[in-house]
């Protein structure tokens, strides 16, 4: 059994270094060993003490920790305090049949990641081993968010006007390296104070245009002398949901300064008419501009600065990488300023970038955009997905170099989204891209890339989620018949046991027997659902005519006739392809041959066991030989499975797929059940109906057929 993947371009099947603490070294041993046995992803160490866990923690660094309540020199809860003395988010899983309320209750209280019960000599490993993949999966998320943020905050801190951000309460939630630089405030020093507070002296005026700008939700300008700093300063004011981001630069800071930035050795002038001056355009802020750029595209790269803020958590929100790719397109046009854009992702199965948004604008210019493959004839994206990096390109003479030039785009700027594809934005003039709009296009895949893998990550766990709760589901199912039907047959052999004590006679031991038998049987059926009910992970090329051969000849045949038709290649699981053919094969021969049979639908035992000792469960039938047919479906969604007998009734097809349904004393009821969930884990689906000849024809749906010369 393994733990699936996510797998990704670049390899998303990163190892996870795992440390498992507990008190009993062989148990320890017993854990690490089945751990790696689940996913080769895996490496577990172990320890039995706190000690040791911490040094481990400490020296080797882990990926997570797995604990025990009970250890030898303390418990769990004191490592589970060690490790968040040093990490507030190492994801960290107490696993333990400690169950306590309040242990638990105390865990949570300390930051733990997951709190698993055990249940002593029937331990679920692949549970464990799912719940650390999930505990993992959700910390490298919340890494690549912290470091996208990161990334941002470099942004903002590389602008040379200040910048700062307050929360509804007034409290500083960021500071640029210029407002560190200009009002000599760390950044430490000024996040999550009152702003009020820690710059009084600023004055009334700025105080009130912050609260009117968070009362009203309106953008406000303010241009105002700060006294304190000698400085005059021009603000933009931008509220939000959260509170208001600022953007201030430094107009003129005394008379001197701001001849100089005025261009003019005037020194008599005063800081009023210096800053006329200078708010006239007459060389004015060079030392406080960012390089090269006008106050319209300063101004743009403000609003844009900010709006990007907003677009980044409305990432947070959206749950599906399609869904980011829809709020990248809304954010090009509405924030970048462009219109006319796509997102392509890459499908790595087909080496394609297939195209998941695609904005109004450009739907009118193109159509609807096409899957772009590698070898097809419009290849330009491609080169910005290979290199990871962004590609300007203009139209030239001969009508080349851009994406599209049969349309009337002359400008395109490409821009990677790192392994998951590619964001393409156009215009209809040449030149129309400018440094800001580049950059603001990085920032933006920077971001959506960093959802994308949030987005992908958790749609993993939900996956997982999905899977365990079907597994759950399959377990309480598996219980209940264990209870049920293993319960009637051992409280024959103890009765009959009983009896025989009493009587000595062999005729109850012969009953003893046939009940162990019974018992037996069902154990086997049961652990075979419990294996193939698992979806398969590892599928390989698989000739079908030979596999149907291969199954016939572990069923007693007698005198049944095969027939495998034209078959083909499909991607399978050999075993289980195997245990599928042979139950179907046992159904049909044993119970499916041609001949009268009892009008009542009680007369359906349907499926059988893999057990050759078992007598299976089908539709009783007669004693004319059958024949079993195997084929390919006419449409080529996958191949089916038929015989010649009189087939079962439609009231009944549902039914003969229940684990446990039979009307045969001796059979189990999971023969059938076996071959649906054996489908399954292959991603098939199977349906019932008749025959060609009037039996029971099972079809198998969803099947990949593989090229011949490909499988060769």
């Amino acid at each position: 059994m393994s733990t699936p993947d996510d797998t990704t371009r670049n390899g998303g099947d990163d190892p996870i270094s795992v440390l498992y603490v507990g008190r009993d070294p062989e148990f320890v041993a017993l854990v690490a060993t089945a751990l790696e046995r689940e996913s080769d992803r895996l490496d577990v160490r172990g320890e039995t003490a706190v000690i040791d866990g911490i040094s481990v923690v400490e020296d080797d660094g882990v990926d997570c920790v797995v604990s025990e309540y009970h250890l030898r020199d303390g418990d769990g809860l004191d490592l589970l305090t060690a490790v968040r003395a040093r990490s507030s988010d190492l994801p960290f899983i107490l696993y333990t049949a400690h169950g306590d309320e309040a242990v638990a209750s105390r865990a949570i209280s300390l930051g733990v990641s997951d709190y698993v019960r055990r249940t002593a000599g029937d331990e679920d490993f692949h549970l464990l081993a799912s719940r650390v993949f999930n505990a993992v999966s959700q910390y490298r998320v919340q890494e690549r968010l912290t470091e996208s943020d990161a990334h941002l905050a470099t942004v903002y801190g590389r602008v040379t006007d200040g910048i700062f951000a307050l929360d509804d309460d007034w409290a500083v939630s960021y500071w640029n390296d210029a407002m560190a630089e200009r009002t000599g405030v760390p950044a430490a020093e000024a996040l999550n104070r009152d702003f009020r507070e820690l710059f009084p002296e600023v004055g009334s005026e700025i105080h009130g245009a912050l609260e009117a700008a968070m009362a009203s939700g309106a953008t406000t300008r303010l241009d105002t002398r700060i006294d304190a700093f000698d400085v005059r300063v021009s603000a933009r004011i931008y509220p939000d949901d959260s509170g208001v981001s600022v953007f201030i630069r430094e107009v003129a800071s005394d008379a001197t300064a701001a001849a100089d930035r005025a261009g003019t050795d005037d020194t008599s002038l005063d800081a009023g008419e210096v800053a006329d001056r200078c708010d006239s355009g007459a060389g004015a802020n060079a030392g406080t501009r960012l390089p090269g750029r006008d106050a319209a595209e300063r101004e743009r790269l403000e609003r844009a600065l900010r709006d990007l803020q907003s677009v980044a958590r409305e990432l947070l929100r959206v749950e599906t990488s399609e869904a980011v790719a829809a709020v990248a397109v809304e954010a090009v046009r509405d924030v970048v300023g462009w219109p006319i854009s796509g997102v392509w992702f890459y499908d790595p199965d087909d080496d394609a970038l297939v195209p998941v948004a695609q904005s109004d604008a450009a739907r009118q210019v193109f159509g609807e955009s096409p899957t772009l493959h590698r070898d097809g004839e419009e290849t330009l994206i491609w080169e910005a997905f290979d290199a990871n990096e962004v590609r300007v390109y203009e139209r030239t003479v001969g009508g080349s170099e851009v994406q599209h030039p049969d349309s009337s785009i002359e400008s395109e700027v490409h821009v990677p989204l790192g392994e998951y594809g590619v964001l393409l934005t156009g215009d209809t003039r040449q030149g129309a891209f400018t440094d800001v709009d580049v950059e603001l296009l990085q920032l933006l895949a920077s971001t959506v890339s960093s959802a994308v893998e949030r987005a992908k990550r958790e749609q993993t766990l939900r996956d997982r989620e999905a899977e365990l709760a079907a597994a759950n589901e399959r377990l309480d199912e598996f219980v209940s018949v264990v209870a049920h039907d293993l319960r009637n047959p051992l409280s024959v052999a103890k009765g009959y046991l009983e009896i025989a004590a009493d009587t000595g006679d062999p005729e109850h031991f012969e009953k003893i027997e046939t009940a162990l038998e019974r018992m037996n049987a069902l154990i086997s059926d049961l652990l075979t659902l419990a294996r193939q009910g698992s979806p398969v992970t590892e599928f390989e090329a698989v000739d079908l005519r030979s596999k149907v051969t291969h199954a016939w000849s572990f069923v007693a045949t007698e005198d049944a006739r095969l027939e495998p038709l034209d078959l083909g290649v499909v991607r399978a699981d050999t075993g289980r392809l195997l245990q599928l053919f042979e139950n179907l094969f046992r159904n049909a021969v044993e119970h499916g041959s041609t001949g009268s049979r009892t009008p009542s639908d009680d007369a359906v035992e349907h499926g059988s066991t893999g057990n050759q000792t078992t007598s299976g469960d089908a539709v009783e039938h007669g004693a004319a030989a059958a024949t079993v047919t195997v084929g390919r479906l006419d449409d080529d969604a996958g191949f089916y499975v038929e015989d010649d007998g009189d087939g079962i009734p439609e009231s009944l097809r549902e039914r003969v797929f229940e684990h446990g349904y039979t009307t045969d004393r001796t059979g189990t009821g999971f023969g059938l059940a076996i071959v649906e969930n054996i489908a399954e884990a292959h991603g098939w689906s199977v349906t019932l109906t008749d025959g060609t000849d009037g039996g029971a024809r099972f079809e198998f749906r969803g099947v990949e057929w593989v090229d011949i010369d490909d499988a060769e």
